[in-house]
């Protein structure tokens, strides 16, 4: 959920099952049809895929891409390296040791520039005051590496923020498996339908929604 997520997530919880925000109910738009000017219509309603915010105690973060827009700097830390190292007999053809080697450069320079180069996505930190005012549970859960993990917390001033951080590297199955979701639930002693998953990729969200969270 890259962008201002925050504000109509928050939004869209408050307001409750089975009611959508203002901006998501109504079309302030016209359209011509025919020569004929057509009045705006409301959307039609969908059920909400959230518990109600009462029953909420929990929410489960996934981190990289998530927390922060981190695709240009992933971008920009494989383009140092490429302009290095020159395009010219890239993979598939190299051995896996210089595969695995090329992997780890990018990755320290990801995180050499993590801090100063990643911002808290837009409408995080007012989500997060939100989660805080109602006392919720916090965790992250990510299939990131540990040192990317702590890289990108600490670059978005989180290094504090979460309960318990659960990595896919440490689980019997990573992400889209349910085991790291599984495993926030546990520690924080919440059963799932007690917590939401927020979540930027396919596979993030199949996980959440396979470990029974909302």
């Amino acid at each position: 959920m890259v962008g201002a997520w925050g504000q109509d997530v928050g939004l869209f919880i408050q307001l409750g099952p089975g009611k959508q925000s203002p901006k998501a109910a109504t079309c302030c738009a016209r359209a011509t049809k025919g020569g004929r000017r057509m009045a705006a219509t409301s959307a039609p309603e969908r059920p909400s895929t959230l518990p109600p915010v009462e029953s909420i105690c929990g929410v489960l973060f996934d981190i990289d891409g998530t927390l922060c827009d981190s695709e240009p700097l992933h971008y920009k830390a494989f383009r140092e390296i490429l302009l290095d190292k020159g395009y010219r007999g890239l993979w598939p053809d190299w051995p896996q040791k210089d595969c695995d080697a090329f992997c780890e450069e990018k990755e320290a320079n990801f995180r050499r520039m993590a801090g100063s180069s990643l911002k808290p996505v837009e409408g995080l930190e007012d989500f997060l005051a939100w989660v805080d005012r109602r006392k919720l549970r916090k965790a992250a859960v990510t299939n990131a590496p540990r040192a990317k993990s702590v890289a990108i917390l600490r670059a978005l001033g989180l290094g504090d923020t979460f309960e318990v951080v659960v990595l896919g590297e440490d689980c019997a199955r990573p992400k889209p498996h349910p085991d790291p979701y599984q495993k926030a639930l546990e520690v924080l002693g919440l059963q799932p339908h007690e917590a939401i998953v927020i979540e930027d990729s396919p596979s993030g969200a199949a996980a959440g929604v396979a470990a029974g969270a909302a």
